[in-house]
């Protein structure tokens, strides 16, 4: 949970729009976020199956044209977890 509250709270400053998607009740996800002090702009219930997420936690870096431009998988090591805070890597600079 320490690095999605930083990644929560980094992002929206960088102008990237930080979504949630989990398999219960979008409510159900807000509640859980919230119990782990994880603030995201939106949260949506969604299929793992159908988004072909094999693994959780898993991030997609989507632009604004809904195209899929980085994926992480599993729980980051700290220097993935710094290329995904990075300004720079999230807009594709």
């Amino acid at each position: 949970a320490p690095f999605y509250r930083r990644l929560a709270a980094t992002l929206p400053d960088a102008g990237v729009h930080v979504t949630a998607v989990l398999p219960q009740t979008s409510d159900e996800g807000a509640k859980y976020l919230a119990g782990l002090d994880v603030a995201v702009q939106d949260v949506r219930q969604g299929s793992f199956r159908d988004l072909k997420v094999r693994a959780t936690p898993t991030l997609l870096l989507v632009d604004s044209a809904g195209v899929v431009r980085k994926i992480w998988v599993g729980k980051l090591p700290t220097d993935r977890e710094n290329e995904v805070l990075t300004v720079s890597s999230i807009r594709g600079n």
